[in-house]
């Protein structure tokens, strides 16, 4: 298909049409073959899919029985006490039974997959090909697998990216579904970030709203929103995990070093991403190079580096979360042209490389593995681990920059430098 519709439909078509062989696999009872395609992805099955979103369907059976699921969860396989979002509890109030799981699972994966027709449209052959490449990644593979409850905030952040394009009742829609997003699993409430491109009373007025929002959800839900808060889990920063932490704690187990260092490790790599973005965001090249893009891409682009800022920066995240690049992955291959910085040219590329993390990572391990146990050590606790923490950090530094560009004009900012703006 050459037409911008064909080009926008096949990324989705791809999706479905994987996800239909897998539960074609998975009912005609060809489980040995599916857990193969799995591990040769790079991703670690588990004896049932759909494993996550039993996180929160276990968490609806347990207090509904009366047990406190943010204290102990029995209802759950692996005993996952609840930590998500206590909004999520709504879905108490309905008659939940563990034939749930595999209906919410699908439904959840089928909200990502349609959600991906609102994507922007590769600009060309090669373009399609590099989104359809990033959605049959081996971490949307692991979303899905998973049936990570980050699937349907993806589905909401799109939506909100979508209606940014359009009339002042559409953009308000799309704030509200910012909001949502943000309810649901907290760091996406960064995306309120993009209504700095509203002139600065309606922007007080959207602040205001989503704030006292927050605000209400808060007061209403604290005790069990306090106790989700703290439960927040913490993993090996040596397995599925990114995130800015990641470094300093792997510096801090590998050599035994004091956990204040693992901390200053943090800060000074949130510094250093934010000012060496924030440069480059800041220079004219930069605005440059985003000018080139369509509406509907910069809008994209806007919300996914500011996901991708939000998970970053605040907690270790599960490689699942990254399927967040493919927000900004359309409009990163159209700014591959010669008129782009060079860093921005192959940001694309960078992006679907941590897409395809886990499958490049454990067959590098494998290999090591084959030589020595010794070389398997070295590569997984070290390049094969330092290279994956260098390329997340790059990523953060251009979406920091891309997120300085694509608001800095905005008439809030004009207006706090003195540019005049209307209001």
């Amino acid at each position: 298909m050459s037409t911008r519709f064909g080009r926008s439909v096949i990324p989705a078509l791809a999706g479905f049409g994987a996800f239909a062989v897998m539960v074609a696999l998975a009912l005609t009872g060809q489980n040995a073959l599916y857990e193969a395609i799995i591990k040769v992805m790079g991703v670690r099955p588990y004896p049932t899919a759909f494993l996550d979103t039993d996180t929160v369907l276990s968490a609806v059976r347990c207090l509904r029985a009366g047990i406190d699921a943010y204290a102990a969860n029995p209802c759950d396989p692996e005993l996952r006490t609840y930590d998500y979002s206590p909004l999520w509890m709504i879905m108490t109030k309905l008659p939940m039974t563990k034939a749930w799981v595999p209906w919410i699972g699908t439904l959840f994966v089928l909200g990502f997959l349609a959600s991906l027709l609102l994507l922007p449209a590769g600009r060309d052959g090669s373009a399609v090909k590099m989104i359809v490449a990033g959605v049959l990644s081996s971490t949307t593979l692991l979303a899905l697998e998973r049936g990570n409850n980050d699937l349907v905030v993806f589905a909401v952040v799109a939506g909100a990216a979508a209606l940014l394009g359009g009339s002042s009742v559409a953009r308000k829609g799309a704030y509200a579904l910012g909001t949502l997003a943000g309810l649901l699993k907290y760091y996406p409430m960064l995306v309120m970030a993009t209504a700095l491109r509203e002139k600065p009373l309606r922007f007080f007025a959207i602040g205001l709203t989503s704030l006292a929002a927050t605000a209400l959800f808060a007061a209403i839900s604290w005790p069990d929103l306090s106790r989700a808060l703290a439960l927040i889990p913490e993993g090996s920063p040596f397995g599925e995990m990114f995130g800015v932490p990641n470094l300093g704690k792997g510096l801090v187990a590998a050599l035994g070093l004091d956990p204040t260092i693992g901390k200053l490790v943090r800060a000074a790599m949130t510094i250093g991403a934010l000012g060496l973005g924030a440069w480059l965001g800041l220079r004219p090249a930069t605005s440059a190079a985003l000018n080139t893009l369509e509406p509907r891409e910069r809008n994209f682009l806007g919300v996914g580096v500011l996901m991708v800022i939000g998970c970053y920066f605040t907690a270790q995240n599960i490689n699942y979360r990254a399927i967040n690049l493919l927000l900004l992955l359309p409009s990163l291959t159209a700014l591959r042209g010669a008129a782009a910085p060079r860093w921005l040219r192959g940001s694309s590329w960078l992006a679907l490389g941590l897409l395809w993390a886990d499958f490049l990572r454990t067959w590098i391990v494998l290999a090591g593995l084959q030589a020595s146990h010794a070389v398997y050590v070295v590569i997984y606790y070290g390049p094969g681990w330092l290279l994956r923490e260098a390329a997340w950090w790059s990523m953060a530094c251009i979406a920091v920059a891309c997120a300085v560009a694509l608001l800095r004009d905005g008439p809030l900012p004009n207006l706090v430098l003195g540019k005049r703006e209307p209001v």
